[in-house]
């Protein structure tokens, strides 16, 4: 079975991760969103999360009778006009996906937030990085076990892809995927203990050089 884990390393986002609710005015920001019983109720609330100063990502989930899959979750993120949310984006969940949690990509320079999903229950595992891209949210990424890090420390960080053996042990190779201004592309592949090294990180740099010169 496929393990797949977003780790957030080097910052502490476990403080606006994913907030498990009974209600959401439980969790109301009213200098931002007012009254968040204004969300529309399109099924159980499972979670929520403020992810910039009009952006809102509230996890639902229902229950389908006589349907496969019998459970449904599906994310929508909400932008403030005029006082009201209004929905931008949806995504649902995959069969294989069981949803565990949403944490804001706030320590970094992109507006979004990833969405921690398990197939082998772990607390760290997940699934997407969903960011806002001239003006739309997209999934930036979508992929296996995976460290989120800012390496050269621009202010956008890198993604380590790794597989993970079965059992005891570390992966052999990782592959790092870097922003190129729209989305995460396949950058290199290297061993897993030097995925953080200086060979890494002048890639990385270089990369970056270019995507700003083309801007």
């Amino acid at each position: 079975m496929k393990r797949v884990t977003i780790k957030l390393l080097g910052v502490v986002l476990w403080s606006a991760t994913l907030l498990w609710v009974a209600a959401p005015s439980a969790y109301a920001q009213p200098g931002t969103f007012g009254d968040l019983e204004q969300i529309p109720k399109l099924g159980e609330i499972r979670g929520l999360t403020a992810f910039s100063e009009s952006h809102l990502a509230v996890w639902y989930s229902n229950v389908r009778k006589d349907q496969f899959p019998s459970y449904e979750a599906f994310l929508v993120i909400y932008e403030m006009r005029n006082r009201e949310p209004a929905e931008v984006f949806r995504i649902n969940s995959s069969p294989e996906d069981v949803w565990q949690r949403l944490i804001p990509l706030g320590a970094f320079s992109l507006t979004g937030l990833t969405i921690q999903s398990s197939q082998s229950l772990t607390d760290y595992d997940a699934a997407l990085v969903i960011a806002l891209v001239d003006e739309k949210f997209k999934v930036v990424f979508s992929g296996g076990t995976s460290e989120i890090f800012d390496l050269n420390a621009d202010g956008v960080p890198e993604i380590f892809e790794s597989m993970w053996p079965d059992g005891d042990g570390y992966p052999k190779t990782t592959s790092v995927h870097v922003w190129n201004g729209k989305t995460y592309r396949s950058l290199m592949k290297t061993a897993w203990r030097n995925r953080f090294g200086p060979g890494v990180l002048s890639s990385v740099e270089r990369a970056s050089r270019r995507i700003t010169r083309a801007r």
